[in-house]
């Protein structure tokens, strides 16, 4: 997984757990049967961290032509842009990046260990397969100017985002920052 420093990891840790393909086609046809639910979103910052698990849920929902719309949060680095075709085949419509700054300093202070270079081919290569592109940005990181708000504003008009979503930062127990935050001023 990721060593962002505003992850909360007082829970999960570091681990990467998840649920089978089979476990997941099985709760989305259970949702649908019983509630009609047809559309899904993986609120999971590494939903489609497992090519082998993620073409598996893909190829299954086209194999069985389930009638299913989803959508994902995703992480630059961990997506796949190989895949992008097949998740649009099978029903995905979004994908949600937490970018969270355009200021490379600011990316590096986090330890997103991305580039802008990474993120806007990620994005440009998620538009150009026709799937709906969402970027999530924070303001408020240690360190952060006017001039680096700017560049994160100015990065993210430059990528073909249909949605930008900005938030303030907030230390969460648990995450490096909540630990670290009083280093910045008063907290």
């Amino acid at each position: 997984t990721g060593h962002c420093v505003f992850c909360d990891l007082g829970v999960v840790g570091r681990g990467f757990r998840s649920n089978s393909a089979q476990y997941l086609i099985a709760l989305m046809k259970d949702l649908q049967s019983h509630y009609g639910v047809t559309d899904f979103l993986f609120y999971d910052d590494l939903f489609v961290g497992s090519r082998p698990r993620l073409k598996e849920i893909c190829e299954t929902i086209i194999r069985e032509k389930l009638p299913f719309t989803w959508s994902a949060c995703a992480r630059v680095d961990f997506m796949h842009t190989e895949m992008l075709a097949l998740m649009k085949q099978s029903g995905c419509w979004m994908i949600e990046y937490g970018i969270e700054a355009g200021c490379q300093r600011i990316i590096d202070s986090m330890r997103k260990n991305i580039t802008k270079e990474k993120i806007r081919e990620t994005i440009t290569a998620t538009a150009k397969a026709g799937i709906v592109t969402k970027g999530n940005f924070i303001f408020g990181n240690p360190g952060e100017t006017h001039d680096s708000i700017m560049e994160t504003i100015d990065f993210a008009f430059s990528l073909p985002l249909a949605y930008a979503q900005h938030t303030f930062l907030q230390p969460l127990p648990g995450s490096e920052l909540y630990e670290t935050a009083g280093k910045f001023g008063a907290f």
